[in-house]
């Protein structure tokens, strides 16, 4: 049992006040994801870049609330001595509990945004899609069916310039020749196009192949339909 000295008593009063500052940035940095997760899934999936960098930003934000509540319990712990320093410490840890399992709640909001905008997004980037498809299918018919070696070779007599995929976070279309089963899921193919979707440790990514033959990619790996508007198909690799 503990015991308090007339000397803890006194000193009580200064360790009680850093306890309480430990608490209120715990409080505020700690609940963090209940604030921020919502607007860094809808900023994610931005196609201005500006925006997905924010989002990025407040990521870290997201992070320092997640380990906040820890840290600041090491300051209680080290201040508070005697019966009442030790209650502050046992809310401390009560208050340090909510917040993880608040972050852990936010995970799935700030990964998929709070009203599906991920999936939108990938839906943009399928879309998006098209004039480049289009470029390349009409790059083959004037050369005998052979397809650009590289996206570059489709300008300017075919393109302008490489079409952006809509979505800032994952901006990049990555096209290949004569791909084979070991850089891709699926069946070798004159040309691929590719997008990769890494998220939170899921090596993701996004395919589209011009044969549209995915069936033979089916029993090997797990290949989840992104249909076109003019009825073709991407398909997501879930790794």
């Amino acid at each position: 049992m503990t015991t308090e000295s007339p000397r803890d008593n006194e000193n009580f009063p200064k360790r009680r006040r850093a306890i309480s500052i430990s608490l209120i940035f715990a409080l505020l940095l700690g609940c963090s994801p209940l604030v921020l997760g919502p607007l860094i899934g809808i900023w994610s999936y931005s196609p201005i870049p500006a925006v997905s960098q924010r989002a990025t930003f407040l990521s870290t934000i997201i992070l320092l609330g997640c380990l906040s509540p820890m840290f600041f319990q090491i300051i209680t712990l080290s201040a508070a001595i005697g019966n009442q320093g030790h209650r502050m410490v046992i809310l401390g840890n009560i208050a340090c509990f909510l917040f993880l399992i608040c972050s852990l709640l936010m995970f799935r909001t700030m990964r998929l945004g709070p009203f599906g905008e991920r999936d939108i997004a990938i839906t943009r980037i399928a879309n998006s899609s098209l004039p480049l498809i289009h470029a390349i299918e009409r790059f083959e018919i004037d050369h005998k069916g052979e397809p650009p070696s590289t996206l570059e070779e489709l300008m300017p007599t075919y393109l302008d310039a490489i079409p952006s995929t809509g979505v800032a976070r994952y901006n990049d279309y990555r096209y290949a020749v004569d791909s084979d089963p070991q850089s891709a899921p699926g069946p070798v193919s004159r040309w691929l196009l590719r997008v990769s979707t890494i998220e939170f440790g899921a090596w993701d990514s996004m395919y589209y192949l011009p044969d549209q033959n995915y069936a033979e990619a089916q029993s090997r790996h797990s290949l989840d339909s992104i249909p076109m508007s003019d009825g073709r198909n991407w398909v997501y690799f879930n790794e």
